[in-house]
């Protein structure tokens, strides 16, 4: 802690905690199962599914906030209300995706199979 200018004001610093959701949105590619092998050809591998570019589609704060005689409620907050996307901020976004790491392709791969 440290004081202001003003003798009467101090500058104090907290921490508090909230949670983030992230939408994810990215391509899916089903899975492809081995073709062939035919006459003319030795056939083509298959692939197994997967989900590539990987982005954050939304992003919001949930706040729980203290009320009187011991209650409390739930704000949500839109954190990409009004932002322009600016390279800094999909820097910002690219960051998240890649702290989930592959959270974030399980995810989706889990709502693609449930589609």
């Amino acid at each position: 802690m440290r004081l202001a200018e003003d003798t009467n004001l101090m500058n104090v610093q907290a921490k508090t905690y909230i949670e983030l959701t992230v939408d994810l949105a990215g391509d899916y590619q089903p899975e492809e199962p081995m073709r062939g092998p035919s006459f003319s050809s030795a056939g083509e591998p298959g692939c197994g599914e997967s989900v590539g570019d990987i982005d954050v589609a939304g992003l919001r704060a949930e706040i729980t906030r203290r009320g009187g005689a011991g209650g409390s409620h739930t704000v949500t907050h839109d954190i990409l209300e009004g932002v322009a996307m600016t390279p800094d901020v999909r820097r910002l976004l690219d960051n998240i995706v890649r702290a989930l790491g592959e959270e974030a392709e399980e995810v989706l791969l889990e709502a693609a199979r449930d589609y």
